[in-house]
């Protein structure tokens, strides 16, 4: 079964170039198209890309309005049954192909597949997981579950079926697919592994305080779509019970946590 990768890039040089090796490395290890798109970075990262040029499926340098509108661009050209995104400054961890290629052929029924994460720092060494929980409308709604963005992989059917990314969410476009993704009946099953390594620094937008107001804003519009009203006092405590249920789910996760720390939070050195 083909799978369409694609990463978008826009001045991250200093990262690039171990995104795109770490899945051109595995492209013998399952039936792998590579897309690339790069909207205008001036850092060298077109360079880098050039240099892979002939080993990668599709090169894509055009403007876009935003992350979502270029990786709605990308997978327009994409020709696999399945799809998956990988930021430029993350990584495809090895072996990830050869074990998604065998659960695609072991169970053709899910839509979406979802693996943990490790966390890692700029300088790329290891200091934390992410750990992906089985998905849950509810307790999404309820910023009590989550899954890793660069360990998701889904059918391409199911992603022309909801229209895409949401090129308006500049801080959440991934987010907001898994929503469009459950809402339409979508399979979800996770992966008990890490597939990818998930960049954590200062500056990503994960890390980027500037955001905040931004994802909170999504994070209200997302649970008045799903839950048909708007955030009451009452929801409170419904969000407790479900971090609740969360924790009695996944124990192992947040013994994981209260050893280890939030795994989406870094210092001022990115560690």
């Amino acid at each position: 079964m083909k799978i369409s990768i694609v990463t978008i890039s826009y001045n991250q040089s200093q990262y690039l170039r171990q995104a795109i090796e770490s899945v051109l490395s595995q492209k013998e290890d399952g039936d792998v198209e590579y897309i690339v798109v790069d909207p205008g970075s001036n850092d060298g990262s077109r360079e880098i890309i050039l240099e892979y040029e002939s080993k990668i499926d599709r090169v894509i340098f055009e403007k876009d309005n935003g992350p979502a509108d270029g990786l709605n661009k990308g997978f327009s050209y994409a020709t696999g049954e399945y799809y998956a995104f990988l930021n430029s400054d993350d990584v495809l961890n090895p072996g990830t192909i050869s074990l998604l290629s065998m659960m695609l052929e072991k169970d053709r029924t899910v839509d979406v597949w979802h693996g943990h994460a490790d966390i890692i720092s700029a300088a790329g060494s290891k200091i934390n997981r992410y750990y992906s929980r089985r998905f849950s409308m509810t307790r999404y709604i309820y910023n009590a579950s989550a899954i890793p963005q660069p360990s998701v992989f889904f059918r391409g059917s199911l992603f022309a079926s909801v229209g895409g990314f949401n090129q308006d969410n500049r801080v959440a476009w991934d987010h907001e697919l898994w929503v469009r993704f459950a809402l339409s009946g979508a399979r979800f099953k996770r992966i008990k592994k890490s597939l990818s390594s998930y960049r954590i620094y200062p500056g990503s937008i994960t890390c980027d305080p500037k955001c905040d107001a931004e994802r909170d804003s999504y994070l209200e519009r997302i649970f008045t779509e799903v839950s048909g009203r708007g955030w009451s006092h009452r929801d409170i405590y419904i969000s407790k019970l479900c971090k609740i249920l969360e924790v009695a789910g996944h124990p192992v996760v947040y013994f994981w946590r209260v050893i280890n720390g939030d795994p989406l939070q870094v210092d001022a050195n990115g560690s």
